[in-house]
C-alpha cells in the first residue's frame, strides 16, 4: 500500500496561533543536528525539552541557517524532524559554552508526533486539559 506523502506527515499550519498549546516537558535527550541535511555526519547535542510543537536544545556549534533538520532520541524512539529555529543564545553548561536553540517542528511524521504528544501529555486549551 502507497500512502501520499503528506499524510504521512503531521500539518503544523494550525499551530500557529496556538504554538504554545503544547505541554513543555523539561527532559534531557540525545539529538544530532544533520548539518547539511544529510545523516553522515551528524553533530551531536543534548535535547532539553519537548512539546508536540517542538524543542530546546544545546549545541557547542552555530547553526547559520533558520531551517535545519535534526535527529533525536525519547525514550528508545529515533524521530527525525525539519525544525525552524525562532530562538538562540549562548548559555554556559557543566562549564563549557553552548548554544542553546528553542525551535518549532516543520517537519515530523504523523507517528512520530502522536509519540511525542503522548509523552509530554494533554494538550492545554487555556487552563483546561484535553
Amino acid at each position: 500500500m502507497i500512502m501520499e506523502r503528506g499524510k504521512l506527515l503531521h500539518s503544523f499550519t494550525g499551530d500557529e496561533t496556538e504554538r504554545r498549546q503544547y505541554r513543555r516537558v523539561p527532559l534531557q535527550f540525545p539529538l544530532w543536528w544533520l548539518k547539511d541535511r544529510k545523516v553522515d555526519n551528524p553533530v551531536p547535542g543534548i535535547g532539553i525539552e519537548i512539546s508536540g510543537g517542538g524543542l530546546k536544545f544545546l549545541l557547542q556549534n552555530r547553526i547559520a541557517r533558520i531551517a535545519c533538520s535534526i535527529a533525536f532520541r525519547v525514550s528508545d524512539r529515533c524521530m527525525r524532524a525539519n525544525i525552524s529555529i525562532i530562538h538562540s543564545v549562548e548559555v554556559v553548561f557543566k562549564g563549557q559554552a553552548w548554544q542553546q536553540y528553542s525551535a518549532k517542528f516543520e517537519g515530523l511524521m504523523n507517528t512520530d508526533f502522536d509519540f511525542v504528544v503522548a509523552f509530554t501529555g494533554p494538550i492545554q486549551i487555556g487552563r483546561a486539559h484535553v
